[in-house]
Order: C-alpha cells, then sequence, then structure tokens
C-alpha cells in the first residue's frame, strides 16, 4: 500500500548563517544566530521570519480546519445516504 501524502511542504525551524531580509516581507531582518522558518520548494529554501512564519501557520490551520471539517461532512453524508 502507499504511502500516504502529505499535504505539508517540507519546512523546519533553522538558524541563519548569515543576516537577511525575509523572503515574506523585505523590512523584516533575520540575524545571523536567528531562528527562521525554511520551507523547501522544487528544491529551492525559501527563508521567513518567526512574525510571519507565524501568521502563515496560524492562517493556514484555520484554512485545513474548515476542509477538514467539509471532508468529516461529505463522509458522514455519504455513510449516511449508504445506510438508507
Amino acid at each position: 500500500m502507499a504511502r500516504p501524502r502529505s499535504l505539508l511542504v517540507s519546512m523546519q525551524l533553522t538558524i541563519a548563517g548569515r543576516a537577511h531580509d525575509c523572503r515574506f516581507n523585505s523590512t523584516h531582518r533575520i540575524f545571523k544566530g536567528e531562528r527562521r522558518l525554511t520551507i523547501k520548494d522544487d528544491g529551492d529554501e525559501h527563508h521567513y521570519c518567526l512574525a510571519c512564519a507565524k501568521r502563515f501557520m496560524e492562517r493556514d490551520t484555520e484554512r485545513l480546519r474548515v476542509l477538514l471539517t467539509s471532508v468529516v461532512g461529505e463522509q458522514q453524508e455519504g455513510a449516511a445516504s449508504r445506510d438508507d
């Protein structure tokens, strides 16, 4: 049986090896030694400050909750219609 696919991209918290700007908001500076969110996408690594990362995760967590609620509702409706 195939392994279930994850909807989440490869991401982890890493330590900045040098100072650079956040990929989402160039006014946010990530300094050497600070933690940042690193997302790997098609072989590229994109780095985001923790403030932007937090906003992404909060927004996307809510989107996933809404989708999960829809999926659960569809499954329950499908099960109920098969019981009839």
